[in-house]
Parts: C-alpha cells; sequence; structure tokens
C-alpha cells in the first residue's frame, strides 16, 4: 500500500486517527515514565511528566491529522482551542493521577500506569472531539 493511498484511506477516519494519535502518545508517556523510574523519580511524579509529555504531542497531532482543523483560525480562536486542551489535558491529568494514585498498591506502577491510560483514553476523546476540535459540520 502506497503512502498516498494509506494518506487518502485516514481521510475521514476520525476514531482510528484518534487511535493511532493514542497510540503514539502512549509511547512516548510509557518510554519518559520508565525512563524517569529508572533515574530514581518518584512514580508519582514519571506518572505526571510522562503524561504531560504525550498530551503535548497530542495537541500537535490531534490539530494537524486526527481533527484536521488546524488553519485558518484567528490568533484569538487558536488561543481558544489552546486552552480548551489545557482545560480538557487537565482534567485527564487529575483523571490519571487519581487512577493511579488508587490503583498503584493494589496492582503496582505499570497496571496502574495502563488503567489510568485506558480510562483517560475515553474521557479524553470525547472531550476533544466535542469541545476542543469541534467542527461546524
Amino acid at each position: 500500500m502506497s503512502v498516498r493511498l494509506l494518506l487518502s484511506w485516514l481521510r475521514g477516519k476520525v476514531f482510528f486517527k484518534y487511535a493511532l494519535t493514542g497510540i503514539l502518545n502512549t509511547l512516548i508517556d510509557l518510554a519518559i515514565f520508565s525512563v524517569l523510574l529508572a533515574f530514581g523519580a518518584s512514580a508519582q511524579l514519571a506518572n505526571i511528566i510522562g503524561f504531560l509529555s504525550g498530551a503535548t504531542n497530542s495537541y500537535v497531532l490531534n490539530r494537524n491529522f486526527t481533527f484536521a482543523v488546524g488553519g485558518g483560525l484567528t490568533r484569538r480562536s487558536e488561543l481558544s482551542r489552546v486552552l480548551a486542551f489545557l482545560i480538557v489535558t487537565l482534567i485527564g491529568t487529575a483523571i490519571s493521577f487519581l487512577t493511579f494514585f488508587i490503583l498503584d498498591p493494589l496492582i503496582g506502577h505499570f497496571g496502574a500506569k495502563l488503567l489510568s491510560i485506558l480510562t483517560v483514553l475515553w474521557v479524553g476523546f470525547a472531550l476533544n472531539r466535542f469541545f476542543v476540535f469541534r467542527t461546524a459540520d
């Protein structure tokens, strides 16, 4: 399959693109989480820094690839979108923190991390799709 054919197929496949973006965000999150743990950071600090690193990547890819709403905004409109994304990210951070905090003593660092990722996935998609990157259609 050529790259052009793949990109053509991906147009309009919002949830699939969101899932691909989420996989990359998760890999970034887990990599940073793992490296920070290996260097002696606390699990909670490593969790938050990993999550926020993935979230930064998420904004760029969701804006330009997943929801493709990148261009044509005034500076004020773009600032509003960034602020909405920050609010959603803070909500996701709180959910990630609470899920991890509750589950870490019960199932360990990586089990808690995985379940916090899955929890934030569902909430994040809904909020990003209908609040941050909404379109007129």
